[in-house]
């Protein structure tokens, strides 16, 4: 599962329980990703919450383009295992198949809006090099349509998936079966 022991199933308790037993009746398995944090609850805690705040709750950007921006991110940091769950993730939210896999392919080759495609180099240039983003890259983003809120969710989202990421990498998580067998062929 990875480099590190986490909390299966049949070991938690509390919080960490509580949680598995969500994820387990919401999606049909508890993500591993969710089990590397499992041996530091406060972290556990924070992790879900910010998950949850920032990728499934409502806010100024669409939860689709949130997607998109965490697949791009995924991708640019070669990150497998979140390429598959956020291509599911899309699949779910009715982006065609064909689109999802150019955007885990190149995104500048993906049929979206040329306005979301700002966005998405926008969070490949958060990914890649924040350092030389400029005001003239917000102010190109705003001309496009996108506001100070939803510029601030995408580099939120940006930075989330480049620290999530960095987690699954490092510590050698593994997909989930049931998660490979969601996968677009």
């Amino acid at each position: 599962m990875a480099r590190i022991k986490v909390l299966e199933e049949s070991e938690a308790t509390g919080n960490i329980k509580a949680a598995y037993d969500a994820m387990q009746r919401q999606m049909g398995f508890v993500p591993n990703v969710t089990k590397a944090f499992s041996l530091w609850p406060e972290v556990f805690d924070l992790n879900n919450r910010l998950f949850e705040t920032v990728m499934l709750a409502r806010t100024e950007l669409p939860n689709p383009v949130k997607e998109m921006v965490a697949l791009v991110v995924s991708k640019a940091n070669q990150c497998d295992y979140c390429v598959t769950h956020h291509s599911n993730f899309l699949a779910r939210y009715g982006i065609g198949q064909e689109v999802v896999q150019r955007l885990g392919a190149d995104f500048h080759t993906a049929q979206v809006d040329a306005r979301t495609k700002r966005l998405l180099d926008y969070a490949h240039q958060v990914t890649r090099h924040a350092y030389k983003v400029t005001d003239e890259d917000i102010t190109a983003l705003r001309e496009a349509g996108w506001t100070d809120r939803q510029v601030l969710e995408a580099t939120v989202v940006a930075a989330q998936f480049n620290f999530i990421n960095r987690i699954v990498d490092a510590l050698g998580v593994e997909l989930e079966p049931a998660a490979a067998a969601q996968a677009a062929p």
